[in-house]
């Protein structure tokens, strides 16, 4: 008799905690307020949003980063071509982006070509 209280208990337990979560998640269903958030117009949001772009574009200007790119062809499971080149990208005082090629060994690609051009 105990071993059929024990293996109730659980099954009984996981509906109870189910049937208290579900109204939880149904109160949150409904429609949509189409109002206008209170206490901001977009035109705010746009200028926030806009007073940090130089900001961001001062710091940025300070920083350098690595990129990889690369290609593969394949067939099935097995890569039959690939092309690897991998840069650093700093930007000059002016704000323009240039990039140093540190490794970019011979391309095995066959069916499709790639050049440094196709990556800027």
């Amino acid at each position: 008799m105990n071993f059929i209280n024990r293996s109730l208990l659980l099954p009984a337990l996981t509906v109870c905690l189910f049937a208290s979560i579900l109204p939880g998640l149904a109160a949150q269903e409904g429609p949509l307020d189409p109002s206008q958030p209170k206490g901001t117009t977009p035109e705010e949001i746009i200028q926030r949003f806009a007073a940090k772009e130089t900001e961001f574009k001062e710091a940025r200007d300070q920083y350098t980063y690595k990129q990889t790119v690369k290609v593969q062809t394949v067939d099935g499971d097995t890569v039959t071509g690939e092309y690897l080149e991998v840069f650093n990208v700093v930007f000059d005082d002016k704000g323009r982006r240039l990039e140093n090629v540190t490794f970019a060994p011979q391309s095995t690609l066959e069916k499709i070509s790639m050049s440094p051009e196709d990556v800027s």
